[in-house]
């Protein structure tokens, strides 16, 4: 399956340009809050988008999980060149398939995210 994505990586950023996001952040703010100093897991997170939103609204750290390894690398090569350098040392981009029970550290996440994972 990650060849799958992989395939459509290149493709994945022009999302960004599409009026999905636009109509789905002010829900998105709604639903989670103040979330300033949380620690947050993007599952399925593609080029990062939403774990770029979830820093700026305060998050303490995101880690960010796709499963497409090709996408993952984009992600960070984004945030280490054009994110403020106030929020991208805050992000953690890793390739795992959000499907099946993930090795992660064994601190908690206070805010589990995942907007595009069930589509």
């Amino acid at each position: 399956m990650p060849d799958q994505y992989d395939a459509i990586a290149a493709l994945y950023g022009r999302m960004q340009d599409l009026p999905a996001p636009s109509i789905e952040q002010p829900s998105v703010e709604a639903i989670l809050g103040d979330i300033i100093g949380l620690r947050c897991l993007d599952l399925a997170c593609g080029l990062g988008r939403c774990s770029k939103f979830l820093l700026e609204k305060g998050a303490a750290e995101v880690v960010g999980i796709d499963i497409s390894k090709l996408t993952i690398e984009e992600a960070a090569r984004e945030s280490t060149t054009s994110w403020p350098s106030s929020i991208k040392d805050r992000v953690d981009f890793r390739v795992g398939d959000c499907t099946i029970p993930l090795n992660l550290e064994s601190r908690p996440f206070d805010l589990v995210f995942g907007a595009w994972l069930l589509n």
